[in-house]
């Protein structure tokens, strides 16, 4: 059934917001942690990767609820979360997308340089976001060499990403921290979406 009965965690006892268990086991796992003890630490993070993968699984389930999104079919833009000790990131766009659906994000582009650059260019968004991932040597076939936006149309990869602090996600504010730096990149993958023809 619907509601927030879907995002109930198991054995809990109706939680107000789910989210909030997973941080506060976490949480819970760190405080018993001696202080300094560094081999302890790095062991309560390994061990705590399953519930934090839960909960950044649990806010996307919750956000497709909300706002009635199917998640992106494989291939499309999408947002991504990588979770590792020392290696944390959010991710949002296409990874390696097919030559057919390459060549049509970079025709996209070309047909609409303007909006390319508000979505992908923008100072608040750059501010935190890299755009990342492979790029051709030469220009693509057809794509004038002085193109002023040759350096991205060069792109093999249409994906930014930023990094963040492990220690963020057993923070209340976890959750919010996550979906404002989604909407701050909302309008990249917006117009990716639109450029392979898939709904956002």
């Amino acid at each position: 059934p619907g509601g927030r009965n879907k995002f109930r965690v198991a054995g809990a006892p109706s939680p107000e917001d789910p989210v909030l268990l997973v941080q506060q086991r976490f949480r819970r796992r760190a405080v018993d942690t001696r202080v300094g003890d560094r081999h302890a630490a790095l062991e309560i993070t390994l061990t705590g990767l399953e519930d934090l993968v839960a909960l950044a699984k649990m806010a996307f389930d919750h956000e497709a609820h909300e706002t009635g999104r199917a998640p992106p079919a494989p291939g499309a833009p999408g947002f991504y979360r990588y979770l590792e000790p020392g290696d944390c990131f959010l991710g949002l766009g296409i990874w390696h997308p097919e030559a057919p659906v390459l060549n049509g994000i970079r025709e996209f582009i070309t047909d609409n340089p303007n909006s390319w650059k508000k979505a992908a260019h923008p100072a608040a968004f750059r501010k935190d976001w890299a755009l990342i991932g492979d790029t051709l040597v030469r220009p693509p076939r057809g794509i004038d060499p002085a193109h002023e936006l040759l350096v991205d149309l060069k792109r093999k990869d249409f994906i930014a990403c930023m990094n963040f602090d492990e220690a963020l996600i057993g923070e209340p504010g976890f959750v919010r921290f996550v979906v404002g730096n989604y909407q701050r990149g909302s309008a990249l993958v917006s117009y990716l979406c639109m450029a392979v023809d898939v709904p956002y």
